[in-house]
């Protein structure tokens, strides 16, 4: 093969791993462990802050909203959900009055991320806390490596995305990070009923995505160019 033939060939080589390296991967959710109540629907996974047994979305009847059999787990007891999440009692509320978190559901995912990678998330928050009497707002959260944000809240939802049960819903949203360091993060999700015990909200999980970072161009190409030109001397040195 000709020297010239040689040095595009490595050059294409380099540009197509380059264009390829940033390429979108679908995950499945593996959920390491979770508390409250939540369950897998139809491959999606669902947390609620709804009761099994008290009657908390009258009308409906007790349970109609639960997912699993489990209670949600409580708050602010020293062992309940934000000791799961490995938060100090209190984060979960707005503030420490009229607008504390009562119960809640969450669940834990771990991925080995590198420095770079991008991961999102497709999920809904939907509700039945809305109207004038509700005192605190029900949000959905996400904690990663320990590091509390939220998703969503009442206050994001409408009612011309609701279906089912629901009296308001945010609709399918995504959310995404990067990773700042290459290692293990632990991904918590979950949800809050805050203010009282009333008004169930749902958080729903359809996958994510993930999109493997993006290497610098120079030194892709540069190293491979350089193996091309190593090939060739070798080839030039054997034709002599």
């Amino acid at each position: 093969m000709k020297p010239q033939l040689i040095l595009r060939n490595v050059l294409i080589a380099s540009l197509m791993i380059f264009s390829l390296s940033g390429h979108a991967m679908a995950n499945n959710l593996q959920v390491q462990s979770y508390r409250g109540d939540v369950g897998n629907l139809n491959n999606v996974w669902t947390l609620t802050t709804a009761s099994k047994f008290n009657q908390d979305d009258y009308p409906l009847d007790a349970g109609v909203l639960n997912v699993s059999g489990n209670e949600p787990e409580q708050t602010n007891i020293g062992t309940g959900l934000e000791n799961y999440l490995g938060l100090a009692d209190g984060s979960l509320d707005i503030d420490s009055f009229s607008a504390q978190a009562y119960e809640g559901s969450a669940m834990k995912l771990s991925f080995n991320l590198k420095a770079g990678d991008t991961l999102s998330f497709d999920y809904s928050f939907a509700t039945r806390d809305v109207g004038a009497s509700n005192i605190g707002k029900d949000y959905s959260f996400i904690v990663i490596n320990g590091k509390l944000s939220t998703l969503s809240d009442v206050g994001k939802t409408t009612a011309s995305h609701a279906s089912g049960n629901d009296l308001a819903s945010t609709g399918l949203t995504s959310f995404s990070f990067k990773a700042d360091h290459t290692g293990n993060f632990d991904i918590y999700f979950g949800v809050v009923d805050i203010g009282d015990f009333n008004a169930s909200s749902t958080l729903r999980l359809y996958g994510s995505q993930l999109v493997a970072a993006v290497p610098e161009p120079d030194t892709a190409i540069l190293s491979l160019m350089g193996l091309g030109l190593v090939c060739l001397v070798r080839r030039q040195k054997r034709d002599v």
